[in-house]
């Protein structure tokens, strides 16, 4: 009897990876802690909801998501977008939306692009965001009037820093407030480009980010993560340690979100180079601080069998909407040989139960 269970759960499995991703909601119910992260499976998104290859100002690459309030209607996406060509295109940050009712009856359909996109876009010259931009986190701010603050990664065509921007219409137009990040804050004499800054307000007073960074001028490619903390989102702090809080080396690493589940600090990154294949992975840790621990279930989600995310996987954002829980990622079916020079579609997969 015991085997013919598991035949049923293995079969049942199966079915939910076959099964294109339409309403169900409720069936597996909501990831809310730490171990019931460990004990679900991502079943792979069916088919892309941001394409690639459209000639808009996302023809290369659709990525880096965030969803600020997973409870709002509509719900709200930002996300980065790379312009042709391939490696070398204008990276800037657009916006999608989607009502409550069309994403639960089909989440892979329900969403719809600002016909303004991209709504955040590159400085002009001189300015730390001229080169190019990236989206790193964003979320409502109460202590600043529920402003919605956008953290992004900022390129003036020398260095990467993190910048602010923050929005009063849902992100549909935006007022820049400039660096708030740069290799010179925490002052690590190893580091001359920050990135990726995954970013929580714990509390009132109390916020961390979490980011990666480089010494491009040493050949130092994304060894792993470290913090800084803020007590209102703006002006960020370091404390003297330059250590990392979590290491993926020899492999590059890049984190894209942080998160409390059940008391614990929950970092969902990408790993990967240009030899082995990017997938994302999970690690947590007691606090924020770290170090973190990559947990036994890491990597959480890797390439396809086939379709349209056989290649590579990355840029993971975790949220959970009425019952279920899901996970944004960015992936490509195209060559090996240089991940920067494949076209990366964004869509979304679903947490299954392993019971």
């Amino acid at each position: 009897m015991r085997r013919t269970l598991v035949y049923i759960f293995v079969f049942s499995l199966a079915a939910w990876a076959q099964t294109p991703m339409t309403g169900g909601h409720g069936v597996n119910g909501p990831v809310q802690s730490l171990k019931e992260l460990e004990s679900s499976t991502v079943i792979h998104a069916s088919g892309v909801i941001f394409d690639v290859n459209n000639g808009r100002w996302n023809t290369s690459q659709s990525y880096d998501p965030c969803v600020p309030d997973p409870t709002a209607d509509p719900l709200l996406l930002l996300f980065s977008g790379m312009d042709a060509p391939t490696a070398r295109g204008p990276q800037q940050i657009g916006r999608a939306t989607a009502s409550r009712s069309a994403f639960l009856s089909n989440p892979l359909t329900a969403w719809t692009e600002d016909a303004s996109n991209p709504v955040l876009v590159t400085g002009s010259p001189g300015q730390p965001d001229s080169k190019y931009i990236r989206q790193s986190s964003c979320l409502y701010n109460p202590d600043d009037g529920d402003k919605l603050y956008e953290y992004y990664t900022c390129n003036n065509g020398s260095v990467d820093q993190l910048c602010l921007a923050w929005s009063t219409d849902q992100g549909r137009t935006w007022t820049k407030y400039g660096v708030v990040m740069s290799p010179s804050i925490d002052g690590c004499s190893d580091e001359t480009w920050v990135s990726q800054g995954a970013v929580i307000r714990r509390s009132a007073g109390d916020w961390i980010m979490v980011y990666s960074w480089r010494n491009p001028h040493q050949g130092v490619i994304l060894p792993g993560t470290r913090n800084v903390t803020s007590r209102d989102g703006k002006t960020w702090v370091g404390h003297g340690t330059c250590s990392n809080s979590l290491t993926a080396a020899p492999l590059y690493l890049e984190q894209h979100q942080i998160m409390m589940l059940d008391g614990k600090c929950v970092l969902l990154f990408e790993t990967g180079n240009m030899t082995v294949p990017w997938t994302i992975g999970l690690a947590s840790a007691a606090t924020c601080e770290g170090p973190f621990t990559v947990s036994s279930r890491s990597p959480l989600l890797s390439p396809g069998a086939n379709g349209w995310d056989s290649t590579f996987v990355a840029t993971p954002w975790f949220m959970t909407v009425a019952d279920e829980s899901y996970l944004w990622y960015c992936a490509t079916n195209e060559s090996k040989a240089n991940y920067n020079l494949a076209h990366w579609p964004l869509s979304l997969g679903r947490f299954v139960r392993r019971f």
